[in-house]
């Protein structure tokens, strides 16, 4: 089964998805949507925020536009981007995309409250997919394994692993087995830690404002 684990707090890194679309490190590896090695959406950030696989449009556009740092044209470039990559969630459903939210990502109301309303029913209806498992870590876990930064683990055709790490500044692709064997016992901490599936929808309900 083609698996990625996401552990997923913030927006995509521009540095981090080039360099996955490119196949940096991996000699013929693709990683762009529609080729034969596409895992998933593999994209990696920081704490607090939605996945980006999982975003709207309109949240991704608040999270890109966050600090007035793009000029409105590589803000459209991004977002449209996003939701372009967002596909692969629905081409192979043999496929399975686990992801782990921080609960503080659902009470940030990233674009306004009516924005943040919309992307807790987007979270719903991608926890109804048959390829998408969604956990919620919850805010009483208190200190957490992967407060330094977020992480994707993506498990390739052939048993072939690949790391994405990312930081303020860029993104990194890691194959060293010490960093993919430290991060692997962080997401097994993590999905210990996060609450069941239906525990994890029973959240989300709960904080929509709309039925």
């Amino acid at each position: 089964m083609l698996q990625i684990k996401h552990l997923e707090l913030e927006e995509s890194s521009p540095a981090c998805s080039r360099k996955m679309r490119a196949g940096v490190g991996r000699p013929g590896l693709s990683l762009g949507p529609g080729t034969k090695n596409e895992p998933s959406d593999c994209v990696t950030s920081n704490p607090c925020l939605i996945p980006g696989p999982l975003q709207t449009e309109e949240y991704a556009r608040a999270v890109v536009s966050a600090g007035r740092l793009y000029r409105t044209e590589r803000v459209e470039e991004l977002v449209s981007l996003r939701m372009r990559r967002q596909l692969v969630l629905h081409q192979n459903e043999s496929s399975e995309c686990v992801f782990v939210i921080d609960e503080s990502a659902l009470h940030r109301p990233v674009g306004g409250h009516a924005v943040m309303d919309r992307q807790l029913s987007r979270l719903l209806e991608a926890a109804e997919l048959p390829q998408v498992r969604l956990h919620i870590l919850p805010l009483e876990v208190g200190a957490h394994a992967s407060m330094g930064g977020g992480f994707v683990i993506a498990e390739l055709p052939g048993s072939d692993n690949l790391l994405c790490l990312d930081n303020a500044a860029r993104g990194q692709i890691a194959d060293y087995p010490e960093w993919m064997r430290l991060v692997q016992r962080k997401w097994e901490h993590l999905l210990g830690e996060a609450l069941s599936e239906r525990a994890s929808i029973d959240v989300i309900n709960k904080l929509k404002v709309t039925p």
